[in-house]
């Protein structure tokens, strides 16, 4: 029998760090570039929000790590479609979306848990895409949100 090699105490030191850059890039490269429009900058910490109308609804949110969740159920969408992005590096994100709109969502996590209306994935990369019918088939809510690690919930 072959002896194993012992290494260093220096060497799995430097191991242990290389193994965390390597998850640390891969939370970076699944959360993707901040947009131009945010309203939130990314930091740690909970936050809620609670646009007052759709014309207060941005185009991108972004926050770092935390709670997140974006209450849109008291917003009285126009017709056609309305567009948001959230971005989340760590945490939980919940969005909660009128019963009165049809909601487009494409949520992706690259480790956790997305939860769409009830319909569960959870792993590594887990995803949902389809629509949530609403009331009006003529006002929209499309979303595009992801997670790096984490929860996401869309929810009525």
């Amino acid at each position: 029998m072959l002896a194993q090699p012992r290494l260093s105490r220096a060497s799995r030191s430097w191991s242990g760090i290389a193994a965390a850059a390597v998850v640390l890039a891969l939370i970076a490269v699944v959360a993707g570039p901040a947009a131009d429009v945010t309203v939130f900058r990314s930091g740690a910490g909970n936050v809620t929000l609670a646009p007052a109308s759709a014309s207060q609804v941005r185009e991108t949110y972004e926050h770092g790590a935390g709670n997140v969740t974006v209450d849109l159920r008291d917003i009285t969408f126009p017709v056609g479609t309305t567009a948001t992005a959230v971005r989340l590096g760590a945490g939980e994100l919940t969005i909660r979306v009128p019963d009165d709109v049809s909601v487009q969502v494409d949520a992706s996590a690259g480790m956790g848990e997305v939860v769409v209306d009830e319909q569960e994935r959870a792993g590594v990369a887990p995803s949902f895409s389809g629509e949530l019918a609403g009331t009006s088939s003529s006002r929209v809510l499309s979303l595009d949100v992801s997670v790096g690690v984490g929860r996401i919930e869309v929810t009525r």
